[in-house]
């Protein structure tokens, strides 16, 4: 199932992490919040879009360029995909923000629109492989300071926090239910 869809994505977009714990980070000089920590017991894969690749020798700075410059190229900082069991799939949408919501719902929503999309196109391609699976979002922001209740929030997202202090994980087992 994560091999299909890693055969579906450019490989330099994929973040190689292995283990039960890791740690996924934030590099702007100015942030705040620097890492995000995740706990998983089963497999997982992780894309990181927010940044400029190599393509056959020429520097890719857009993730879309197909769109003109503004909101419309907005994109969460990662997206998770971890298998539950043999029919659940779930997309995990990761921001980390330090002080502020800066574009933080576009961003969520951007990540929610382009995992389905990889999704639906995984169906497509590997039908007898995604027939009986399901996809299922969810959204966590990893930020220095509470920015969202985690109480019945009507966001859907969930706050963490990352600071000098707190290191809040995002316990795949827990959250994922």
């Amino acid at each position: 199932m994560l091999g299909e869809i890693k055969a579906i994505l450019y490989p330099a977009y994929n973040v190689n992490k292995t283990g039960n714990v890791f740690i996924l980070e934030e590099t702007g000089k100015e942030a705040s919040c620097k890492e995000a920590k995740f706990e998983a017991k089963n497999e997982y894969l992780i894309y990181k879009f927010d940044q400029s690749i190599q393509r056959d020798r020429v520097k890719i700075k857009q993730l879309f360029p197909f769109y003109n410059a503004g909101n419309a190229s907005a994109m969460c900082d990662y997206i998770i995909f971890y298998k539950k069991n043999d029919s659940r799939l779930f997309a995990v949408i990761c921001n980390l923000k330090s002080k502020n919501k800066n574009n933080n719902s576009g961003q969520i929503k951007a990540g929610e629109i382009f995992s389905q999309f990889l999704f639906n196109t995984a169906k497509r391609l590997y039908p007898d492989t995604f027939s009986s699976i399901k996809l299922e979002i969810k959204n966590v922001l990893f930020s220095s300071i509470r920015l969202y209740s985690n109480n019945g929030s009507k966001s859907g997202i969930i706050n963490l926090l990352s600071n000098d202090d707190v290191k809040e994980s995002f316990i795949f087992e827990n959250k994922c239910r």
